[in-house]
């Protein structure tokens, strides 16, 4: 069935629906509300939803995404799922400098292994940047 054929006929019932109701004593607002959870129902659940699209841009960027080991090392080191946004991942290198940075701690001990880990988030976010301006 055509697009435009299923639209006449959903247009079509509605408008029987209308007629149907007009005589039943409902007003007019009655009937556009019944038809706006009508819509909802179905077209604003499962996989209609209205964040369908960030789904599958974030679906269709983890297909897209690099199967390098490499990669999605780096997207581990940096707490994030695979294909996440550049964006996603200047955030999360941010917030585990300021975790993990040497200068936060006192205890010698503690500061090599706040650097090593610095080291490791530094060169995930410059794999990163670099792919970014590619």
């Amino acid at each position: 069935m055509s697009l435009f054929n299923r639209i006449k006929n959903i247009v079509r019932a509605n408008v029987n629906d209308f007629k149907e109701n007009a005589w039943e004593g409902k007003s007019f607002e009655d009937y556009i509300n019944r038809i706006d959870k009508e819509y909802d129902k179905a077209f604003r659940s499962g996989t209609e939803s209205a964040d369908y699209e960030e789904q599958n841009w974030q679906q269709q960027q983890q297909q897209e995404a690099p199967k390098d080991t490499k990669a999605a090392q780096y997207y581990r080191e940096l707490g994030l799922p695979v294909g996440s946004s550049y964006e996603q991942i200047r955030q999360a290198y941010r917030k585990l400098m300021k975790e993990h940075h040497p200068d936060r701690f006192q205890d010698p001990q503690k500061q090599k292994i706040a650097a090593e880990r610095s080291k490791k988030i530094t060169e995930a976010y410059a794999y990163f940047k670099r792919k970014n301006r590619e």
